[in-house]
């Protein structure tokens, strides 16, 4: 689950840094979320409770969001985390 996370926060990175290219933007507030999911993604990987944490509060914004697919993979990560609570240092 946190390959599919990682594999949609690096993809959703490739949009804001190429929507940022044809502004000629040099910062914009879009790239935080995907920033903060790649984060995440490597806390859980590494089994890292704040990982754990910190994922769970992008799924819920995700949850929030995006109606149907955030709905449904926000979801199913909060479903992970739970279930997978006690592998988490």
């Amino acid at each position: 689950m946190a390959k599919i996370y990682l594999l949609f926060a690096v993809l959703m990175l490739l949009g804001t840094l190429d929507f940022m290219v044809q502004r000629k933007l040099w910062f914009s507030p879009d790239l935080i979320y995907p920033l903060l999911m790649v984060i995440a993604m490597m806390g859980l990987l590494q089994r890292r409770r704040w990982g754990q944490w910190l994922a769970g509060l992008i799924s819920l914004a995700l949850m929030i969001y995006g109606f149907e697919l955030g709905l449904l993979l926000g979801g199913l990560m909060i479903w992970q985390l739970i279930i997978h609570n006690d592998s988490f240092e």
